[in-house]
């Protein structure tokens, strides 16, 4: 037996929403090649860089607040701190999620585009290492 899907429906759960899909853009789309060490580069991106995340939210919200970004309740005044995780890489791209410290409730994802995507472990560490620096040499004003 051999499937020939004739309609494709796509749902993106992390940000609500669904699109119909032809079979050919199907056929012609591409895994994502850091499909295999995904689980392994969040584990290690979210356990020891939790203060690296934070600091790249906080300056995602101070840049929120100054352009009236939708950040909906996450781009507050205050600039209270966020915990942020991130939920997902590809090579278009990451996925954040933001959530005000100490409340409960649903992580609110942002996407964040990458001018140069990854296409291995090592590149995303890499990627996100600079990333890092660049986001604490902003908050010091070295930038």
């Amino acid at each position: 037996w051999r499937l020939a899907p004739c309609h494709v429906h796509f749902t993106d759960a992390l940000h609500a929403r669904d699109a119909w899909v032809s079979p050919d853009e199907y056929a012609a789309a591409q895994a994502n090649p850091l499909a295999e060490s995904l689980g392994a580069v969040l584990a290690k991106l979210n356990a020891n860089h939790a203060a690296d995340l934070a600091r790249l939210a906080g300056m995602l919200q101070g840049e929120a607040a100054e352009a009236a970004a939708p950040l909906g309740e996450y781009a507050a005044a205050d600039e209270e701190t966020l915990s942020a995780e991130i939920l997902s890489v590809d090579p278009d791209g990451f996925d954040l999620g933001l959530r005000p410290a100490g409340k409960g409730g649903a992580i609110a994802p942002l996407r964040i585009g990458l001018r140069a995507g990854p296409q291995t472990r090592e590149e995303t560490l890499s990627i996100f290492s600079k990333l890092f620096q660049e986001t604490y040499a902003r908050q010091q004003g070295w930038q």
